[in-house]
């Protein structure tokens, strides 16, 4: 179960123009499983290193989805299950996503 989603440049003053400084792209997602307990997700935007754009991430108790354009501008679905991994800090270093 999702508990929040923010759009952090909601908390910027309007006259500061910050949409496309490069960074602004970060996107966090704050859920809650019974086995995990609170996690966060985080995506931090670097826009000269990616080869696909981030559209937006979803997290249930037991998986992320995630949408992307790729570099021919198509859209790719991205799913991986990660509570099989367990709430080890070296669970953050995830194999590659299944792509749909």
């Amino acid at each position: 179960m999702c508990l929040m989603v923010a759009d952090m440049l909601e908390f910027v003053p309007v006259n500061k123009d910050l949409r496309l400084t490069a960074g602004t792209g970060h996107k966090l997602r704050l859920a809650y499983s019974p086995s995990m307990g609170l996690y966060l997700g985080v995506y931090l935007h670097a826009p000269k290193r990616g080869q696909e754009t981030l559209i937006d991430f979803a997290l249930t108790s037991t998986d992320i989805w995630a949408l992307w354009h790729d570099a021919e501008n198509q859209t790719v679905v991205k799913y991986i299950n990660f509570e099989q991994y367990g709430p080890s800090p070296l669970s953050s270093y995830l194999p590659q996503a299944k792509s749909y």
